[in-house]
């Protein structure tokens, strides 16, 4: 089975899909925990550092002309581009 083939609802590679699925395992354990209720600093660090880490990795792993996107980013000058011209 080939990790990074692509689907139509499914882009990305495998390892996004991973670090996501990390992540989302470590806020409903810190959720389920209740540690935004009892420890609200070990969990606002927790957060922080869950942010920084991925802020870390997800350039490591990137590669350059991926598509990251369903539709392509529209160019400067082309309408909804945000430069001010329709």
């Amino acid at each position: 089975m080939n990790r990074d083939a692509r689907t139509p609802f499914f882009i990305g590679r495998f390892v996004y899909w991973l670090i996501a699925a990390v992540v989302i395992a470590l806020l409903a354990w810190m959720g389920d925990a209740a540690l935004h209720v009892r420890r609200f600093p070990v969990f606002i660090s927790v957060l922080m550092i869950i942010a920084f880490a991925v802020v870390l990795v997800l350039p490591r792993v990137y590669r350059r002309g991926e598509r990251v996107t369903r539709e392509p980013l529209p160019q400067d000058g082309c309408p909804g581009s945000g430069d001010g011209q329709a």
